[in-house]
């Protein structure tokens, strides 16, 4: 019997999974309508976050789902949580591309430039582009108070982006 190369073997593939390895937590959003307290039709997020009994990878492709969390997000949550993921997808390229800018190293920007585009010229009925006029306004904040939080949050968040 050889247990100790299995165990290097382990240890190998392990390497090779970096971050993505002891995962137990997954999620799936789906799209929700529900009208507001004026009569309008709002599209809100159900999240549902699985933890499982078992991580992944595993050596068995399926695991014991031990708790189910169902959160719903409002248009402004949502829109506040992309916002801010936007956020950190930025800065961690403009910190990579910070860093690789003082070497001699030849690197595709491509992953930047995407990431750029995407902010600058999001596509119709998305983006930053249409949060100002659906959320940032006035009228929003004095139709739903209970969101100021939220709108308040989103603007930081915007004007952090602007900032990147």
């Amino acid at each position: 019997m050889n247990i100790g190369k299995c165990g290097r073997f382990a240890e190998s593939i392990s390497s090779l999974t970096g971050p993505f390895s002891a995962i137990n937590y997954f999620s799936s959003p789906r799209s929700i309508i529900k009208v507001d307290r004026d009569g309008n039709e709002e599209t809100w997020v159900e999240k549902t976050y699985y933890t499982t009994e078992e991580s992944f990878p595993a050596v068995l492709r399926r695991s014991e789902v031990v708790a189910v969390e169902v959160v719903e997000l409002s248009p402004v949550e949502n829109a506040l949580l992309d916002v801010e993921q936007k956020n950190k997808e930025l800065n961690a390229l403009n910190m990579k591309y910070s860093t690789l800018a003082k070497t001699a190293q030849v690197v595709s920007t491509n992953p930047l430039s995407m990431a750029l585009n995407g902010v600058v010229d999001a596509p119709a009925g998305g983006g930053i582009a249409s949060y100002r006029p659906s959320f940032l306004t006035h009228n929003y904040v004095t139709s739903h108070p209970e969101r100021k939080e939220f709108v308040d949050k989103l603007r930081a968040a915007v004007d952090e982006q602007v900032r990147v």
